[in-house]
């Protein structure tokens, strides 16, 4: 690494998916539009997986969940990133970066039983973090600190900041409406997700939701855009933008539907990344490991899974992804999937006698589903799922097979005929991935699982 290294700015938030201006949602975030009109925007980066510490952990190591170890929520289990895991705050602090955070993280454990020396946020690496006295990290408060922190930071040595921004999590959504300062938007002026029915509950959750993003983590975005102009540092430093994965909202977080896989992600490095620049690429949240260590001049580890993006910055070859893969295994329940997707197909494996549509803790109580409990968790969910994107963006029709009846060790049956070639492919895509990687779950429930829960249920 030499002096001309960038520094780095991470900033990440909770459920937010694509929910922003500047991916055509109906909502006004002009800080975070401002930041993809001074760099680049990727319209198709979806994560390793549709929940926080798995995807969180993928972004923090280029590799996907069941590789580096956080197959399920680091603050809901016995669940660590492995011996083969060097996160990226770690790796970067070898090559002489300060490396801080402020905020939400959630690839460590903060608090609870099963916290241990390895389980704390120090061990990612990072030499600076910030303590609260609870986990509602603002974006407000979490811009605040960076600010105060920022002109110690500009200093001879490069360093890297991780902001994790606790809005929209839908956990704190409610207290931030109930305050006078922000008065949700009329439910009758969104413009309610195509994938769900149109009903008053779910505007009503988009209100708020799309309320909390204007209010709190645009201004919050525009705070730490500010404070490195006027730390004069903007231009040697690398500002990106994502979130952990799509919207609580129901068949979004916790499926591997579109919605619950789909993410921002902008990058902003004045002279090496584009103004204004769009790509249409497909990429996975295990490419941004390796692509931040390319414009670090850093070597990403041998054993990511990822592999940078930054060739397309620049004139070097770039190999378009025909492929991105993504899993769930443990969330509130033993609920295992892989899929993949490619630019015209949506590929979905179930490993389990699962409802429909799992619905999260927030979700599942919340007004958007209304109406939805029965049909999505009454059913039993499709051994095998296939979308045709191009015709059915929504993933509505499965075209693998018509029976919703998990049976064991069996396949979907009576595919479509013009599409029966692409399942046959997908799925063989989808197994070749786990035996190539070494998924656990060809081999059963990965250990270790939630304590007190009971895999045969």
């Amino acid at each position: 690494m030499t002096g001309d290294s960038p520094n780095i700015v991470l900033v990440h938030c909770h459920d937010l998916g694509r929910h922003l201006g500047c991916y055509g949602a109906d909502i006004e975030t002009p800080n975070v539009d401002a930041l993809a009109n001074e760099g680049a925007i990727f319209h198709n980066h979806f994560v390793s997986a549709p929940q926080c510490s798995p995807s969180r952990g993928s972004l923090y190591t280029g590799m996907y969940p069941h590789n580096h170890g956080l197959m399920g929520l680091a603050s809901r289990g016995e669940w660590r990133f492995n011996e083969k895991v060097t996160p990226l705050p770690a790796l970067l602090r070898e090559q002489g970066y300060q490396t801080s955070l402020i905020g939400v993280q959630h690839a460590a454990a903060d608090a609870g039983p099963w916290v241990g020396e390895t389980g704390r946020p120090e061990r990612l690496g990072f030499e600076h973090v910030e303590s609260y006295d609870d986990d509602l990290y603002r974006a407000e408060d979490v811009a605040d600190r960076f600010v105060e922190r920022v002109d110690g930071l500009a200093t001879d040595s490069p360093f890297f900041a991780a902001l994790g921004f606790s809005e929209p999590h839908r956990g704190f959504r409610k207290a931030y409406v109930a305050d006078e300062a922000y008065a949700s938007r009329d439910p009758e002026t969104v413009t309610p997700p195509p994938y769900l029915p149109d009903t008053d509950g779910l505007r009503e959750d988009v209100a708020d939701l799309h309320t909390l993003i204007t209010e709190t983590v645009d201004p919050a975005v525009g705070r730490v855009r500010e404070a490195l102009s006027d730390a004069g540092i903007e231009e040697e430093t690398v500002l990106v933008f994502t979130a952990d994965h799509g919207a609580a909202l129901p068949r979004a977080k916790m499926t591997c539907y579109d919605p619950g896989l789909e993410s921002a992600l902008l990058v902003r490095y004045p002279g090496t990344v584009p103004e204004g620049v769009e790509y249409d690429e497909l990429l996975s949240n295990v490419d941004v490991l390796p692509a931040l260590c390319d414009l670090a001049g850093v070597s990403a580890p041998a054993n990511v899974d990822g592999r940078s993006f930054a060739p397309l910055f620049g004139d070097d070859q770039y190999t378009p992804r025909a492929h991105v893969y993504a899993e769930m295994t443990f969330h509130g329940t033993y609920d295992p999937m892989r899929a993949v997707r490619t630019e015209e197909y949506k590929y979905v494996r179930s490993f389990s006698d699962a409802p429909l549509v799992s619905l999260p803790g927030g979700v599942i109580d919340s007004p958007s589903a209304e109406g939805l409990i029965g049909p999505f968790l009454g059913e039993s969910r499709p051994v095998e799922q296939l979308y045709h994107l191009g015709s059915d963006p929504y993933e509505q029709e499965n075209l693998a097979s018509d029976r919703l009846i998990y049976e064991p060790e069996s396949y979907g049956s009576d595919p479509k005929p013009e599409h029966e070639d692409a399942l046959v492919e997908l799925r063989e895509q989808v197994e070749a991935w786990m035996r190539d990687t070494d998924d656990p779950l060809l081999d059963g429930p990965p250990n270790p699982p939630y304590p007190g829960l009971n895999l045969t249920d």
